[in-house]
């Protein structure tokens, strides 16, 4: 994936948007998946993705980071919160 592809998608998702960061909606849960290797790295319960050039910091709810490349990302789930 390119990184103004990312952009649309997580647009279109309904990410908040403020410059090249989007936020996870309150109410929901974000997962992102990555093509590392030969099996998907998910990383799930994501708080936010920002999005600089052709890479990208994930922060999840926990404050875990992970760096990757755009070109890694397989797929973005949003999903409503069961809680």
């Amino acid at each position: 994936m390119q990184a103004a592809q990312l952009v649309d998608l997580l647009t279109r998702l309904g990410l908040p948007r403020d410059g090249e960061v989007f936020a996870c909606p309150a109410g929901h849960l974000v997962t992102v998946y990555l093509g590392l290797g030969t099996e998907p790295l998910i990383i799930d319960r994501v708080a936010r993705i920002d999005v600089a050039g052709e890479h990208l910091l994930i922060t999840g709810v926990r404050k875990d980071r992970y760096a990757t490349a755009v070109a890694q990302v397989l797929a973005v789930r949003l999903a409503a919160d069961s809680k």
